[in-house]
C-alpha cells in the first residue's frame, strides 16, 4: 500500500464524495480508533466514517419512526374526535 499524491487525493475524494473537515478530540479517543482500527485491519480515520455514518443512519430512522408514531397518534386521535362528535361517513 502506498500513500496517495495530492492529484490522487482530490479524485478519491470527489469519487467518494468525501470532504475534509476539521475536527477536535480527545487524545485518548483517537488512540481508542487507532486501536480498535489496527484490530479491523483498516485506519481509523474510515472506522471513524463507518461509525459516524451508522450513527447517522440509526438515528435518521429513530427519528422516523417517532414522526410516524406521532402522525399515527394523531390520526387516531382524529378518528376519534369525529366517531364522538357523529360526524364519521
Amino acid at each position: 500500500m502506498a500513500v496517495a499524491d495530492a492529484a490522487d487525493d482530490g479524485a478519491i475524494d470527489a469519487a467518494l464524495e468525501l470532504q475534509p473537515i476539521s475536527i477536535r478530540l480527545q487524545k485518548s479517543l483517537i488512540e481508542d480508533f487507532k486501536m480498535i482500527a489496527e484490530l479491523h485491519n483498516i485506519g481509523y480515520q474510515p472506522l471513524m466514517r463507518q461509525v459516524l455514518a451508522r450513527f447517522a443512519d440509526s438515528e435518521k430512522k429513530r427519528i422516523l419512526r417517532q414522526m410516524l408514531h406521532e402522525v399515527q397518534q394523531r390520526r387516531r386521535a382524529e378518528g376519534a374526535d369525529e366517531f364522538r362528535s357523529g360526524t364519521n361517513d
